[in-house]
């Protein structure tokens, strides 16, 4: 088995955690510096500069570096399916610039680079999507033609214990075999809430410009012109080699939807 060290600016009751930023020199306290394997999938959301100038792009790169340095020979990179060369949101754009930066360092170190599909779950970006499905008598849906691929945590979660045991290089998207558009995604989500879908189609470029005025203002709503930039140029990823590679059943966007059946943080 292996001792899991959080590194995190908030504390956790799930692992020992060790105070620590983007940005900040790593030093790992004695008890910690036996570490050989970093998964880094912290990003700050709060940082809007470009990425080249973003401290999620230059913070990870020192984190790399420092990690190397006190001696961590393997770093999975929590990436994400929003990454790849034609993204043009801020958040896609940084996981691919980081991403880059790995595979330049690929002889160094052990990198393996891992691409969920949305998450599926009671917290993150999902579990809010469900509290505005609760509470919002209509729910804009901008893009609702676009197809996104899921992964439900649980299942995420052993793709990467397995990742852990690799002694490779990797690239792995982990997302469902099929896709669902964004508006039956929505539907299917108040479906398993057991609420009547109130949704309302708009059409993206409308949405993605208001959404850049209200933030120009500094008003920051739960839904952002970088959610609508990654939905709009979304991309289908080809799952199955990375789930076989993993020796893991893929699974199909039902099997990821019905996680929340059993999940009491949805209700």
């Amino acid at each position: 088995g292996y001792t899991a060290w959080g590194l995190s600016s908030a504390s956790s009751v799930n692992v020992s955690n060790i105070p620590f930023k983007l940005g900040e020199k790593l030093s790992l306290p004695l008890k910690a510096r036996n570490a050989k394997i970093l998964i880094h999938c912290a990003y700050d959301f709060s940082d809007r500069l470009p990425p080249h100038q973003n401290i999620n792009f230059w913070g990870s790169q020192q984190l790399f570096q420092d990690a190397l340095e006190i001696g961590i020979k393997k770093i999975i990179f929590i990436s994400s399916m929003s990454a790849h060369p034609h993204a043009q949101s801020n958040y896609g754009r940084c996981k691919y610039l980081i991403e880059q930066v790995l595979n330049e360092q690929s002889t160094v170190s052990i990198n393996i680079i891992v691409r969920p599909g949305f998450i599926i779950g009671s917290g993150g970006v999902c579990g809010k999507l469900i509290r505005q499905i609760k509470l919002l008598p209509i729910l804009p849906i901008f893009y609702g033609e676009k197809s996104i691929q899921i992964v439900d945590l649980e299942r995420l979660l052993s793709a990467i214990s397995a990742a852990v045991r690799l002694q490779g290089n990797a690239e792995l998207n982990l997302g469902s075999r099929d896709v669902i558009e964004t508006r039956f995604f929505y539907f299917q989500i108040s479906r398993l809430l057991n609420l009547k879908f109130r949704g309302l189609r708009l059409p993206g470029a409308v949405g993605l410009s208001i959404l850049k005025l209200i933030e120009k203002f500094g008003i920051l709503l739960p839904l952002s012109s970088d959610n609508l930039l990654g939905l709009k140029y979304s991309k289908v990823w080809n799952t199955s080699p990375s789930w076989s590679y993993l020796n893991l059943e893929i699974p199909t966007v039902k099997d990821c939807l019905n996680i929340l059946n059993d999940d009491p943080g949805v209700r």
